[in-house]
């Protein structure tokens, strides 16, 4: 990792890629739904995930009461992942591949019980999570 920084681990993701296994989610937010075979889902407020996938600064706004949800479909051949590493080093998204939204509240709902992570760290397994944007709930004094 030390010579290759972040490149380590798109080789690891890479390498790993054989055994990741699509999840069928509908995703609802906002009034909207969603659904489809994702590997790839996160909820942020952030212009970066994990150090690796940025968003486009213009895209984030940090105060608007709103999350970035990143979904990335399964790829179907070699096109569609060629698509997605392309769309995520372009900080472009909504091609299909890969899907950003702005929401207040999302819910996922999966098929079977999903392992669930906040931050790295386990968050609990679950069939159906909601997680919803409190704007300005906490008053930060400078």
């Amino acid at each position: 990792k030390n010579t290759f920084g972040h490149l380590a681990y798109i080789f690891e993701g890479l390498a790993n890629l054989p055994s990741i296994k699509p999840l069928h989610t509908t995703i609802e937010y906002d009034g909207k739904t969603l659904s489809g075979d994702f590997i790839f889902g996160c909820v942020a407020n952030s212009t970066s995930v994990a150090g690796l996938v940025k968003i486009d600064p213009n895209l984030v706004l940090l105060n608007d009461g709103l999350f970035e949800v990143i979904l990335v479909r399964n790829p179907m051949n070699i096109i569609d992942f060629t698509n997605v590493i392309s769309s995520i080093i372009s900080q472009t998204y909504d091609n299909g591949n890969v899907v950003l939204l702005h929401a207040k509240k999302v819910k996922f709902i999966f098929d079977m019980p999903v392992d669930w992570s906040r931050d790295g760290e386990f968050g609990g397994t679950y069939s159906t999570i909601t997680i919803e944007n409190k704007h300005e709930a906490i008053r930060i004094i400078r």
